[in-house]
Order: C-alpha cells, then structure tokens, then sequence
C-alpha cells in the first residue's frame, strides 16, 4: 500500500500508520510547495490524506490548488482533513470519477465541544473582565451568570459535534435542547426538537451553539437581527415576577409617549421593588435622557453596567449622552466596548466619525 500524507502529518504518523502495515510505502510532501518532491512525478497511489495543510494552501494559492486537484485524480481513496466538503478544492474533487472519498465528520468533535465550554465560561465568568482587572491591578468585584446548572443551553444542528457539546452541558447541571432537521432521542439531551421550533426556544435561551455545516442552506440561519431581539426580549423579562414584566412594558409605552412624570414613577417603583433588575434601571435612563437630566441618566447606566456589564444598549445610551456633552474620548470608548459585544450594532458607523472628529481637535 502506497499513500501521501503532508510533512507534519509524516513526523506525528509514520510509526503509528507503519504499525497497520509494516509494508506500507509512506510519501511525505510540503503542502506549501508542489515541487518538494514534484507532485506530477508521484506514481499512482492508494490514498491521499487532505489534512488542513493542503486545504489551506489550495484555498490560498491557485498553483497548489491544481496541482493538489491533479495529484487527487491519480489516487484510489481520498481523505478530507475538513468535516464539510464546502471547500473549493473539495468541490472539485467530488467530481472526480472512479475515487471513494471521506470527510472528517465528527473527528474533531470532543475537542471542539471543549472549546465551546471554554467560551460559554469565558463569558459566564467575565474572563476577560477578570484579566482586564488583574492587568490594572484593580481588585473590584465583578458580576457574573452565576453558575451554569438549570441554565438553558440550546444546540442548533445536533450531530457528532451537538451531541458532545450536549454533553459537557449536562454535566454542568444544564437543560440542554437539540435542534435538527430530522429529530431523535439522543442520551445527553433533555429533548431533540425539529427546526420549525427553533425560533420559539431562542428567549427561553441562555446559551446559543451553533453547529452546522457551512452550506447555502445554513448559511444566515441566524443573524445579529434575530439575536438581538432575543437578548432585548431576555432583558425585557423579569426573571420570575411577570407583575413587574407588565410594568416595565407599561412604562415603556407611556415613555414612547411622552408622559414623562408617569413612566419615572413606573420605573423608580419598579426599581424599589427590585434594585437588581438591570433593564429597570436601564429603561430610566433611558427616559432621563429623553427629559435631558444627563447627570441622574449617567448615574442609572452606571448601575445597569454593573449588574450587566454586557449591555451593549446602556454603552450606545452612554456614548450618546457623551456625544450632546461633546466628551467625545469617553464617547469613542464607550462606543468601541459597545462593538466588543454586539459587532454590528448600529452605532458602528459612530466610531469613525468620532474617530475623525477626534483627531481634528487638540486632544
């Protein structure tokens, strides 16, 4: 047996795959370079493994990429390094006849369930903030989503990847649903409901795992219009007394229409009854900036920002008022830790502006 594998794969491999069969002929090429050894010499062989490395150079260079297509005709069985055949270079070698080819599906998913958990704590745990805070050496306390257990963890595409991801979830203590397209009953998963009930699930959604093939039809699934709704009906939402839910809508709607007094009077009690609600808080700043009392505006989303460090709309409020007050640095950095969090916001465009005007002034 005669196969190709890249120079990497070679020094990590060749013992183990020699174990399999001692005969085994193993040729080894730089993914980098065609001529080391010279692909088109290559006898024909049984299989070519595509690790990543080939992927990544045929996806960025066109010669390696037709050589790499050329050297894939010559083989019996190829191996894709890629769970997804989305690949330019593997879309072309799904049309070579008289080849068995193999993608990676579900190889890699323990370790990247694992990352996904490195992320969910990251956030869960205000890393960053953490590190941000030891780097200054300030000490102050920072707030977090307390703990993981009998948070809602929902999985959109549930194969070998959802599954383990599932997994890790449950041993967390979470309530973890699975979405796909054809529902089954899967051991790590409290439930596997089909895609009609996905948008449904998102504001009872704490944490939100994306685990789909990269195709035209996954592509925009979702997008930051569809989360951004779920985070403000989320936030919207007391946590467990719907009687201060209904007040916050009701003075929300008297704010939009301009009954001032009466919706800062909805809003303070609100805020009497629970001080830890972050959108209370955030709803009131939002009217004292409408009523122009920037200062009492800029000491709630203060408040909000400490019980939410993450809300993107308390930031944007922030900057705004700091903008009418032509404080145009903390606007700016406002602004940017806005854009940290929601990438797309629409105050984006903001920044540039800023930036210039910024720039022009003695600062």
């Amino acid at each position: 047996m005669r196969i190709i594998i890249s120079k990497d794969n070679d020094k990590l491999y060749r013992s183990e795959l020699l174990s399999f069969d001692p005969s085994m002929e193993i040729i080894a090429l730089n993914p980098l370079d065609s001529t080391d050894p010279d692909w088109e010499t290559l006898p024909e062989s049984d299989a070519l493994f595509m690790c990543y490395q080939f992927l990544f150079a045929a996806r960025d260079n066109p010669k390696i990429h037709d050589a790499l297509l050329s050297l894939a005709k010559r083989m019996k069985f190829l191996q894709s390094g890629f769970a997804g055949m989305d690949a330019p270079i593997l879309q072309d070698v799904l049309k070579i006849e008289n080849v068995h080819i193999a993608n990676a599906s579900s190889v890699y998913a323990i370790p990247i369930a694992h990352y996904v958990f490195s992320q969910i704590l990251r956030w869960n745990k205000r890393i960053d903030h953490h590190i941000e805070y030891q780097q200054s050496k300030n000490w102050a306390p920072i707030a977090g989503d307390g703990e993981l257990t009998n948070k809602t963890l929902v999985i959109l595409g549930y194969g070998g990847i959802g599954s383990q991801v599932a997994k890790l979830g449950k041993a967390f203590g979470m309530r973890v649903t699975g979405i796909r397209r054809n529902p089954q009953d899967d051991e790590h998963a409290d439930e596997v409901l089909g895609l009609d009930r996905f948008e449904e699930l998102l504001p009872l959604t704490d944490y939100l795992v994306l685990s789909l093939p990269d195709s035209p039809q996954t592509r925009d699934i979702i997008n930051a219009d569809i989360l951004e709704k779920k985070i403000w009906a989320v936030w919207n939402k007391h946590p467990n007394q719907k009687n201060l839910t209904e007040k916050l809508e009701l003075g929300t709607e008297l704010m939009y229409q301009g009954q001032y007094d009466y919706a800062l009077k909805v809003f303070t009690n609100i805020i009497e009854n629970d001080p830890e609600w972050s959108e209370a808080w955030n709803k009131r700043a939002t009217l004292l900036f409408l009523m122009r009392d920037y200062q009492k505006s800029l000491d709630d989303i203060s408040i909000v920002l400490s019980l939410e460090p993450r809300h993107f709309g308390a930031l944007s409020g922030r900057a705004q008022i700091y903008i009418d007050l032509e404080l145009y640095q903390k606007a700016l950095k406002d602004l940017k830790e806005a854009k940290k969090i929601h990438p797309v916001i629409r105050g984006n465009r903001l920044i540039d502006e800023l930036e210039k005007l910024i720039n022009g002034q003695d600062v």
